[in-house]
């Protein structure tokens, strides 16, 4: 269960820091 719960949250961080360069590529665009 462990396992599971660090590659959700490896998968989360992954999500959420390409969340922050792709707004942050927005915010330099517009």
């Amino acid at each position: 269960m462990s396992f599971t719960s660090v590659l959700s949250g490896q998968c989360v961080m992954k999500w959420s820091r390409s969340l922050i360069m792709f707004y942050g590529i927005f915010d330099v665009l517009f």
